[in-house]
């Protein structure tokens, strides 16, 4: 009975503050700390991570079925290996997004900005982005110490061309938790920004912290290629193929591994990583214009 009386009050903490409360009495942290057990595999963002995440989670809504932060940060998993097409659980990548929408669900009862977080990614992958913003704004509102709120909204500004702006959010993310993903949303701005040595010293840094994660190797390998350093983005390319294969994420023939494979290939040339640059701006339709210049360019 502790717990359930204790664990809405410690879900509307953010995670900052939730850390330092006082250890309770008679069990009723149980479910707190198997909780925290797998918000420290999750901050590792590996795929075999959030596999071994996921009995944490498990464990604390065992302990206290209305746990809202567990059913947000299990919602979190599934909606994130979705996005990177980890396979994690049983049914694929649909056993995941079912998953995902299943514990929103449950943590929209008692919304946390980390609830709020993965609504607003829903949104972005619904093409929604009026609501994926308004999901992040409430995320912020709701708590300003909690940096869930703030990466939501920079991952947003920067999907609808507004980079710029997204770099305030980003600080605020990393001054609350530098343990945070907000290092690729730093170097995915600076992309856009034109910022290109930036971004490749922010994605190298990312990329040692979180070697299953194949996003910001692409830009680093666009980056690259601007920067006129051919060798260096054909190397970024290899190892986002050798990463997808090894995740099971797609054959080798896909779309963007036929660009690392061909276009950074003899020569490759401005106007082509020009056109990979273009393929990864956040508002244009990247498999349609990959799959229709790869007709025309591929032997």
């Amino acid at each position: 009975m502790a717990t359930r009386l204790l664990k809405p009050a410690i879900a509307r903490l953010s995670l900052v503050a939730f850390l330092l409360l006082p250890p309770a009495v008679n069990g009723a942290q149980d479910a707190d700390d198997a909780f925290l057990e797998g918000w420290e595999r999750y901050q590792h963002y590996t795929r075999d991570n959030f596999i071994k995440a996921i009995p944490h989670f498990e464990r604390a809504l065992e302990l206290d079925p209305n746990y809202a932060r567990a059913h947000a940060a299990l919602a979190a998993v599934y909606i994130e290996s979705w996005w990177n097409a980890w396979l994690i659980v049983d049914g694929g990548f649909r056993g995941s997004s079912e998953g995902a929408r299943k514990h929103l669900k449950e943590a929209m009862q008692d919304p946390t900005p980390l609830a709020l977080r993965v609504a607003s990614l829903m949104h972005i992958i619904a093409g929604e982005y009026d609501g994926a913003m308004a999901e992040a704004q409430r995320a912020v509102d709701l708590d300003p110490n909690d940096p869930n709120g703030y990466e939501a909204m920079a991952r947003v500004l920067i999907r609808v061309g507004r980079p710029a702006e997204a770099l305030d959010f980003i600080k605020r993310a990393e001054k609350l938790d530098p343990q945070s993903r907000y290092l690729l949303r730093l170097g995915v701005a600076q992309f856009h920004l034109e910022r290109y040595e930036e971004t490749v010293a922010t994605m190298l840094k990312y990329s040692k912290r979180h070697t299953d994660d194949f996003q910001p190797l692409l830009y680093l390998a666009a980056a690259y290629g601007y920067l006129g350093q051919k060798q260096n983005a054909e190397s970024a390319f290899e190892t986002y193929n050798k990463i997808r294969v090894s995740l099971d994420r797609y054959p080798a023939t896909s779309a963007m591994d036929q660009v690392g494979i061909y276009y950074l290939k003899d020569g490759g040339g401005a106007n082509k990583t020009v056109y990979i640059r273009g393929c990864l701006k956040p508002d244009s339709n990247c498999r349609q214009r990959l799959w229709r210049h790869l007709r025309k360019g591929l032997p």
